[in-house]
């Protein structure tokens, strides 16, 4: 099996359901679920798992989502398997995305094209009651070697559409490209979208699953109202204006400045900035716009200035105050800052990380976009909760259109720690996920009972039943986390969230089921030679304990150790280890089979004293005798384990 990463960073914070998937469909039975979707066109069908849509020479295929089910920005991910692919440059209506498509009304999509392009678009009526004809709005960013990813044809897509912009990663399970919209989500209105597939003529595809999460911004002010709301604002200095949906700083003779009350840790920050007097490049501005945490005991920033430079600044008491030299200080000039404000108008995207900072900023008519990162860690300047700030510098006067922040997310892969199936998990299971900056430093479970926080890190559960619990924690790292699933989960889609120490969220989604069988390797990959043991039976009831596999140096492996048989009079066993399995209905639902032939199965259950480790134990017939390599394939209630290896001699 080929296990993807998709380490897509974004800003996006799931709706009050608090990670709940809010939709799903892995395409089992026989029919396209009439509850889930609405056909438009074409005869999609359903058979082993897989939507087919199929589009011949005269009509298209597509389906959107059904009745409540929109997303105000959202995650989307699918498993999509074609061998009729647009080649790269060919126009192509085929797409998978976020869309809404009312004839007379309005066209909204983000989507992954099947030539290969992340596309954002916005069209309008064109006055014949037709939502046709040139887009006001179009943007279509290439898909980095999309013929070679579209090569192996299934391709593991995870599409997100947040207010800060839109990522799109693909993968075809050995190589993988991301690629991001250069403009923020305001290019296109901010109204629900349906989870859409089209296929255009001749062109036939299938996909295995679609999962899709709404989000929201965590925090947000439109401006809304007369003034500036004292619960989420603080005037500093100067005077504060708030009217027809925009807050004005006026900075006077001294300047202006309001920082919000609550404190933010990394994530992204989406403003749009308007002023006619910017301060010319070559001089300094007091302006600045972003992150920043002054007290009197310590001053930490994260800014675009007001002359146009992304700026980190950590400046430590002097005197009692926050002020004199810094003792860290970088500046990274935007390009093409004069082009940018030209019309007065900005939108900035401030992205900070736990590793960097990125600002994007676009002009107001989005003509020019240009991106710049620090050169430093952002450790130089703090991972600590700051307010956002808007400090206006004397003689300058800016209004704000808005302002939203949302935590920094990245998704998680889940899979079982033992098949690395990302397709399924079961309670008191041992799970793995990947990710990134999940933890600061890489740390493990010193004993029993497992944790629940590791490394400042904590990992929660939600189940179908809508009940979320703190799960126990193995092992931490930066990269990957190892747990136990939480007892009593409820089968059906479930939500899984990382929170790191800086209040960072990692979260994934996977389904829960009574058992997902998964087998141990010698090598942990969930494929090879199993992670085993032989136990020998002597005729006089004495046992011992052989090993079925070694690690060879010169080949840099684990290989198999040939199990014997002989003599005739003793009893061997092979003994699996892998876990998901200890809830099976019943142990007539656990079946093996070591090549092609039946063994029994004498149990199958939990390892006593071992969190989430699990043990099936099958007798070996002598008939298996000089059989050499062979599979060993364990189904559980219907659900089939990884296949490991054994040799018998």
């Amino acid at each position: 099996m080929v296990f993807t990463l998709l380490m897509l960073p974004f800003f996006c914070a799931l709706t009050h359901a608090q990670n709940e998937m809010a939709f799903t469909d892995e395409f089992n039975g026989d029919a396209l679920s009439a509850a889930r979707w609405d056909v438009f066109r074409g005869r999609p069908a359903v058979r082993d798992g897989k939507l087919t849509l199929a589009a011949n020479a005269n009509n298209r295929a597509d389906i959107q989502t059904k009745g409540a089910r929109m997303f105000l920005y959202g995650v989307m991910t699918a498993t999509i398997d074609s061998s009729s692919w647009m080649r790269n440059g060919q126009t192509t209506d085929t797409s998978f995305g976020f869309e809404v498509f009312n004839p007379g009304d309005c066209h909204y999509g983000v989507v992954l094209v099947a030539n290969g392009n992340l596309g954002l678009l916005r069209a309008e009526p064109d006055g014949a009651g037709r939502c046709v004809g040139d887009p006001k709005f179009q943007e279509y960013q290439p898909i980095p070697n999309w013929d070679a990813l579209r090569a192996r044809r299934k391709l593991f897509v995870t599409l997100v559409w947040a207010q800060t912009g839109a990522i799109l990663s693909v993968s075809n399970g050995e190589i993988v490209s991301e690629v991001r919209s250069k403009l923020n989500s305001d290019a296109i209105p901010n109204v629900p979208m349906r989870v859409r597939l089209n296929a255009d003529f001749n062109e036939t595809y299938t996909i295995e699953s679609v999962r899709a999460a709404r989000c929201e911004p965590v925090s947000a002010d439109e401006f809304d109202g007369n003034q500036l709301d004292p619960a989420k604002w603080e005037l500093v200095n100067g005077g504060a204006v708030v009217s027809g949906g925009k807050l004005t700083l006026n900075g006077g003779t001294t300047g202006a400045s309001v920082r919000t009350r609550g404190k933010f840790p990394p994530g992204g920050l989406a403003i749009s900035i308007e002023s006619t007097n910017w301060k010319p490049v070559t001089q300094t501005s007091g302006s600045s716009f972003g992150f920043e945490l002054s007290d009197g005991k310590c001053c930490y920033v994260v800014v675009l200035t007001g002359n146009g430079n992304l700026g980190m600044l950590r400046s430590d008491p002097r005197s009692g105050a926050c002020s004199g030299d810094p003792e860290f200080q970088e500046y990274r000039a935007i390009p093409d800052w004069d082009a940018i404000r030209a019309n007065g108008k900005v939108f900035l995207l401030l992205d900070w990380s736990a590793s960097r900072v990125v600002a994007r900023v676009a002009g107001g008519d989005m003509g020019v976009v240009r991106e710049v990162a620090s050169l430093s860690d952002t450790q130089a300047v703090s991972r600590l909760a700051m307010p956002v700030r808007f400090n206006v510098g004397a003689g300058e006067t800016v209004v704000f259109d808005y302002v939203r922040y949302a935590r920094r997310m990245t998704p998680l892969a889940l899979v079982s720690a033992a098949s690395f199936d990302p397709t399924m998990l079961s309670a008191e299971s041992i799970a793995t996920v990947f990710g990134s900056e999940l933890a600061a430093d890489a740390r493990g479970a010193g004993a029993l009972p497992l944790p629940t926080t590791l490394a400042g890190s904590t990992i929660k559960v939600k189940d179908s039943a809508g009940v979320e619990r703190l799960a126990p924690i193995f092992f931490m790292g930066p990269g990957q986390a190892n747990l136990l699933t939480s007892p009593g989960l409820a089968e059906g889609d479930a939500a899984m969230s990382v929170t790191n120490q800086d209040g960072g969220v990692s979260f994934g989604s996977v389904e829960i089921t009574r058992a997902a069988p998964g087998l141990f390797s010698a090598n942990a990959s969930g494929q090879g030679v199993a992670a085993a043991q032989a136990l020998r039976v002597k005729p006089g009831g004495a046992q011992a304990y052989e090993p079925v596999a070694r690690f060879d140096q010169s080949l840099n492996r684990f290989v198999s150790i040939p199990i014997d048989l002989d003599p005739e009079g003793d009893a061997i066993f092979l003994i699996l280890y892998g876990t998901g399995i200890r809830f099976r209905s019943a142990l007539a639902a656990a079946t093996a089979k070591i090549g092609d032939m039946p063994v029994e199965v004498l149990y199958a259950g939990e390892v006593q004293g071992l969190a989430g480790l699990d043990q099936v134990n099958l007798r070996l017939p002598r008939t298996l005798k000089g059989k050499g390599e062979v599979d060993v394939a364990l189904t559980v209630d219907g659900k089939t384990a990884n296949i490991v290896g054994i040799s018998v001699k």
